[in-house]
């Protein structure tokens, strides 16, 4: 039997495989197998590459580095050094590369994770051509270097359901408000840093109506500022808080008799949410994500 199933494997023509069924896998294989092993399968497969639903999701390396301007440097991402070797590069840039990825979506990119090193322009660029967003990320550094920007494009993003803050100490409340204002289907929140009585009453004025909330690596939540959210944010369904966020240690039985009304208090959440497995690999660094 084993040996049968062998021979029909081997005579097996990959190259005949469905378009349609090969960009649904494609759609799922990731940002780094699409770029420097799919495209070199076969003919058939490398057009598969270029179908726009395989870049739905685009995770990007949360450092991307213009390696050229840093000298000092004597090693790049694992990722980018696989990539400059492959197409024979002496130099790599940032604005380059993720206009390349991004263009290939033509507009049908749903979900992203921007990488630290974008410019206002670049983020221009992205709020053009990505107009279908519903789950965007956006790491620590970003926040720090381009919150007021990313705040004023908020409003492009009509169809947003899902959004990562790196930090809630950059335009935390200017980013906030241009989503109430513009995105009408978001429904979760996820975010890294303080959220105190402050930050708790943002989220609850805001976002009322939100169902998801998710409390990443190094999130410091009182018991006092999730009152704040319980009281403010009723249709909450689920509250994920990762086992190190600051107040949630040994799973605090006042928060949960706190948060009865809410359907699901949990410490690693599997629910269907955009964002789930973006904000993992944003919080560890690691390259490979899931599609949606």
């Amino acid at each position: 039997m084993l040996t049968r199933r062998r021979k029909e494997d081997e005579r097996r023509n990959w190259k005949e495989l469905n378009t349609d069924c090969l960009v649904m896998v494609l759609e799922r294989v990731g940002m780094e197998s699409l770029i420097l092993d799919v495209p070199f399968v076969c003919k058939s497969w490398y057009r598969a590459s270029l179908n726009p639903q395989c870049w739905k999701t685009l995770l990007f390396p949360v450092r991307l580095y213009d390696f050229h301007l840093y000298p000092r440097m004597t090693w790049p991402h694992k990722f980018i050094g696989r990539f400059m070797n492959v197409y024979q590069l002496q130099k790599f840039s940032v604005e380059g590369f993720v206009k390349l990825i991004v263009t290939r979506s033509r507009r049908s990119c749903v979900n992203i994770l921007l990488p630290s090193e974008c410019t206002s322009e670049l983020l221009e660029f992205i709020s053009n051509e990505c107009p279908a967003l519903k789950a965007l990320v956006l790491p620590f550094d970003l926040m720090i270097d381009e919150g007021k920007v990313i705040s004023k494009l908020v409003s492009k993003w009509k169809d947003l359901e899902q959004l990562h803050l790196g930090s809630t100490l950059f335009s935390f409340e200017e980013i906030l408000t241009e989503v109430s204002l513009n995105c009408k289907n978001f429904n979760g929140l996820s975010v890294n840093g303080f959220v105190w009585n402050e930050e708790a009453s943002t989220i609850a004025t805001l976002l009322p109506k939100i169902k998801y909330l998710r409390l990443r690596m190094r999130a410091s939540v009182p018991c006092e500022s999730l009152k704040i959210i319980r009281e403010g944010c009723k249709e909450l369904v689920l509250l994920d808080a990762m086992e190190y966020c600051i107040g949630f240690q040994g799973k605090n039985e006042e928060i949960f008799k706190m948060a009865s009304h809410i359907e699901t208090i949990d410490y690693d959440a599997e629910e269907d949410f955009y964002i789930e497995h973006i904000t993992d690999y944003a919080s560890d660094g690691s390259f490979d994500g899931a599609s949606d």
